[in-house]
C-alpha cells in the first residue's frame, strides 16, 4: 500500500510542479509591442512582416528544430497575449516529435483528440491561466500556440 501511495504522490508532484510558460520565443507574456519587436528583430533569422497596434508577424527561424513559415504575435492593450509558430508542409511525425518535446517540458497534455486532424492542449491554471495548443491538420500544417488566456479573452471582448 505504501508503494501505491508514493507513486501517487510522485505522479501528483509531477503535475503540481509542471513549469508554466512565462514567454513564447523569449517574449514574456505582458510585454509591450515595442519590447517584443525589439527582441524579435534582434534575431537575425527572423524577417519582419506585418505590424499593427495589435499584431506582429515574422517569417523564418525555427521552433524546436522545425523551420517556421511564419510567426504571429498578438497584443491586447499593448500587452503580449498570444504567440503562434506556423509550420507548413510536414508529415505527422513532426507533430508527434513536437508533442513529445512539449510533454517532456510541461507534462502530459490536459486534452488530446485526433483522427484526420490532431490537437493537444496543456492548461496551466495559475497566473492568468496559460495554454499551449499544438495542432496538426491533414494538409501538413502544424501550429503551436502559447496563450495568456486572461489577456486573450479580454481582447475577444474588445472585438465585439
Amino acid at each position: 500500500m505504501k508503494y501505491h501511495h508514493l507513486l501517487f504522490v510522485f505522479t501528483l508532484s509531477q503535475f503540481a510542479f509542471a513549469e508554466s510558460p512565462k514567454a513564447f520565443t523569449d517574449v514574456p507574456f505582458g510585454a509591450s509591442l515595442e519590447e517584443a519587436r525589439a527582441a524579435l528583430t534582434s534575431r537575425k533569422e527572423l524577417k519582419p512582416g506585418e505590424v499593427s497596434a495589435t499584431l506582429l508577424t515574422f517569417t523564418g527561424g525555427t521552433f524546436s528544430g522545425q523551420p517556421v513559415s511564419h510567426w504571429t504575435f498578438k497584443f491586447v492593450g499593448n500587452k503580449f497575449a498570444l504567440g503562434s509558430a506556423h509550420i507548413d508542409n510536414v508529415k505527422k511525425p513532426v507533430y508527434d516529435d513536437l508533442k513529445d518535446q512539449l510533454t517532456k517540458k510541461y507534462g502530459k497534455p490536459d486534452s488530446e483528440k485526433g483522427h484526420n486532424s490532431y490537437e493537444c492542449r496543456w492548461v496551466f491554471r495559475s497566473n492568468g491561466q496559460r495554454t499551449i495548443r499544438l495542432d496538426y491538420d491533414y494538409k501538413g500544417k502544424v501550429d503551436v500556440t502559447y496563450t495568456l488566456d486572461s489577456l486573450a479573452k479580454a481582447g475577444e471582448k474588445e472585438d465585439l
